[in-house]
């Protein structure tokens, strides 16, 4: 008895050929339905084999398209809350280490301002600290070379801070 599922793998053509053939030759010998039931056999389950991978293909290929659509309307919903947010006057932020934080805009510019205040203070007082060591250098250099240090070292400090000052202005 042959599976139905076999007919449809076929091409049509070889399908009418299959059929008249069985219809119009007697049946020989009994290797010969011993190799039909082989190739039978192998038919039948490369057919669950196919049928298998074309079931985890659609699913797979479900699973992408509605959970696509879920994580890009996930996205939608929160920028669309932010923008929310935003016209009732509040501004949002986000950090691994406090989470969510909602302040009005106000709030939220001034906190900035503070932020690029304090880095700009301490770039100022690494500089001044990296003038003072290398004044410092200055000074031991000309200790040992005999010098007067002083004259060195006002050199060194008016072409920094003419430099920082100019930095600044920029």
């Amino acid at each position: 008895m042959r599976s139905s599922s076999v007919l449809f793998l076929r091409e049509p053509s070889t399908q009418q050929e299959t059929e008249t053939e069985s219809e119009t030759t007697p049946p020989q010998a009994t290797n010969l339905e011993e190799n039909e039931a082989e190739t039978e056999t192998e038919n039948e389950s490369s057919t669950v084999v196919k049928d298998t991978v074309r079931n985890i293909g659609s699913t797979t290929r479900r699973v992408l398209m509605y959970g696509s659509g879920f994580v890009f309307n996930c996205i939608g919903i929160y920028f669309g809350f932010g923008i929310l947010l935003n016209l009732f006057g509040y501004a949002y932020s986000f950090s691994l280490d406090e989470g969510y934080k909602i302040d009005t805009i106000q709030n939220k510019r001034i906190e900035i301002q503070f932020e690029r205040e304090a880095k700009r203070y301490e770039n100022e007082s690494s500089q001044k600290l990296s003038q003072l060591q290398s004044r410092l250098a200055v000074e031991a250099v000309a200790k040992a070379e005999g010098t007067t240090a002083t004259k060195i070292a006002t050199n060194t400090v008016e072409a920094t801070t003419t430099t920082t000052t100019t930095a600044a202005v920029e």
